[in-house]
């Protein structure tokens, strides 16, 4: 006997629908494409073709025009909706030549990675421009080439290392005539005064608009500072740093400075001097020491009295560094040799006086102390006389120049 069985199996089957997008048509070409000579390099501006595309990015091409015209790597990818590029090179990476003539070939490349078809190549030609530092070795300038910061900043930073360990803490107790005179009228003001703890630091910021001399060098054909940047006088930040070091009839102060300022404008066509679309960069950065005397010891002891004038002297040197239209120091182009980099060495002079914010509440000004050991702070306003020339050697920039500084400061 046999017993025959049956077995039954059920399958089911399920699934999702994905959706899936591709195009294998060509985006449309970029129109409208403008090509702006530079010294050494090419902007160049495009119009979409097709606004209704999504277009990823765009790609740049530039070709020798007497060279192959294949394309190879583009020398620009910029993301739309970027629609503007700088080259500075080839496809085959050569740097790009003034007075050379390029094809110039921009393509579209939308979301699925297809590329629209090469436009008509607009000619760019790249042209000589002078910017700040060419114009002013071409005006017969002697400035350029980038030293060490030199004896005078290394014999400075010593004489300010000696300052700091030599730093004494006695007082004098004899006050001046000033002081003695003020006493006499005002007792019951320095009944109500307090003792403070001995400052031993000062913080600053200073701003000014800083105007350099440039042109004020003998010798110099025309004014290729004025004639690059105009009357523009940008702001200068400059930060202090002050050690405390003695406080008779007031203190004595031994301190660091530096600074940062920048000016921009257009160089100027070799041939013509007219003005071009190229960006010419100046940066000036100050460096310092200096010795300061605050008098005030009478608002030491006297808090409702706000003045304290101070004088201020010290030596400087200031880094120099001008740039051309590809962001790059400058190089000399009138075959004289040099570079648009340099240091200048000088001194400052400054007179000034600070209000001292703790006068108008002095309960106030306690309690910033308790909390943050900030024993004072003031706004201030100096008149400054720097002269920056390199001592009269005649091959430093000239970056003199005389301005009213404001600015805050902290005591602690």
């Amino acid at each position: 006997l046999s017993t025959a069985g049956t077995i039954s199996t059920t399958a089911t089957a399920s699934g999702t629908s994905i959706q899936v997008n591709f195009s294998t048509g060509q985006p449309t070409a970029p129109t409208d494409v403008q090509v702006e000579a530079g010294d050494g390099h090419l902007k160049v501006f495009w119009t979409p073709g097709n606004s209704g595309e999504t277009i990823q990015s765009y790609e740049v091409h530039v070709l020798r025009a007497d060279g192959p015209q294949v394309l190879g790597t583009a020398v620009s990818s910029p993301n739309a909706p970027q629609q503007n590029a700088d080259v500075s090179k080839t496809d085959d990476g050569t740097s790009l030549e003034d007075n050379v003539d390029y094809n110039v070939v921009v393509l579209a490349k939308d979301v699925y990675l297809n590329t629209s078809p090469g436009g008509t190549p607009v000619i760019g030609t790249p042209i000589p421009i002078l910017d700040f530092y060419g114009l002013y070795r071409t005006d017969n300038g002697r400035a350029g080439g980038c030293g060490s910061p030199g004896p005078t900043t290394w014999l400075a930073a010593l004489g300010l290392v000696t300052a700091l360990l030599a730093r004494r803490k006695k007082k004098l107790r004899n006050g001046a005539l000033l002081v003695t005179a003020f006493l006499t009228f005002a007792p019951k003001a320095q009944a109500q005064g307090y003792q403070r703890p001995e400052r031993f630091l000062l913080v600053a910021l200073k701003v000014d608009r800083y105007d350099p001399k440039i042109d004020s060098e003998p010798g110099l054909i025309g004014n290729p500072y004025h004639q690059i940047f105009g009357d523009r006088a940008p702001l200068r930040w400059q930060a202090e740093v002050d050690w405390e070091v003695w406080h008779p009839y007031g203190s004595i102060l031994v301190g660091v400075t530096g600074g940062y300022w920048q000016n921009f404008g257009k160089g100027l066509v070799k041939a013509t001097r007219a003005q071009s679309q190229d960006t010419a960069l100046l940066d000036i950065i100050p460096l310092g020491v200096v010795l300061t005397y605050r008098f005030d010891k009478l608002a030491d002891l006297w808090q409702r009295f706000p003045v304290i004038p101070y004088a201020q002297i010290g030596l400087m040197r200031a880094l120099w560094i001008s740039y051309n239209g590809v962001g790059d120091v400058s190089p000399d182009t009138s075959g004289r040799g040099g570079k648009g980099q340099g240091w200048t060495a000088g001194y400052t002079t400054a007179l000034g006086f600070a209000l001292a914010l703790d006068a108008i509440d002095p309960e106030l000004s306690r309690e910033a102390f308790q909390d943050t050991g900030i024993q004072r702070s003031s706004i201030f306003a100096e008149y400054s006389w720097t002269n920056l020339d390199g001592f009269g050697n005649g091959k430093s920039l000239i970056l003199t120049d005389h301005a009213w500084r404001f600015g805050v400061e902290m005591e602690f």
